[in-house]
């Protein structure tokens, strides 16, 4: 999986209930995530600008990360179009990892594809842009 095109920072992971309040964002977790340690515990997110790698975070240790402006989040986007709780990854009970949209204002996109507000995406395949 792959991030490019934005700055990114890395935040300790936080109460995924609390960055996901605001106006018409899905509830996180969902009641499709993962109980208990994820199935794809050793995931990383690799973080690209112009086809360099900046970093690899990795994404196998909780149900759910959140990217978005809000310090709250997992991965905070140092971006004016993004929203403060702008999407969020979510490891699901079928082993498979979603992109889940946040109802963001830009939208989200996986390969170019944009996602519906609040609609998720996946199962993502190593190499899937977000």
């Amino acid at each position: 999986v792959s991030l490019r095109g934005k700055s990114t920072k890395r935040q300790r992971p936080s109460a995924r209930a609390a960055a996901a309040g605001g106006g018409g964002a899905p509830d996180l977790p969902p009641y499709w995530a993962a109980v208990g340690p994820p199935v794809a515990s050793r995931a990383t997110l690799s973080v690209r600008k112009g086809g360099e790698e900046l970093d690899s975070l990795p994404i196998g240790e909780h149900a759910v990360y959140t990217f978005g402006r809000s310090l709250t989040c997992d991965v905070q986007l140092e971006h004016a179009s993004a929203s403060r709780v702008h999407a969020a990854l979510v490891h699901a009970q079928d082993g498979g990892l979603y992109l889940l949209d946040m109802n963001s204002s830009h939208g989200s996109f996986v390969d170019g594809a944009k996602l519906k507000p609040c609609e998720r995406c996946g199962p993502l395949r190593d190499g899937s842009e977000i």
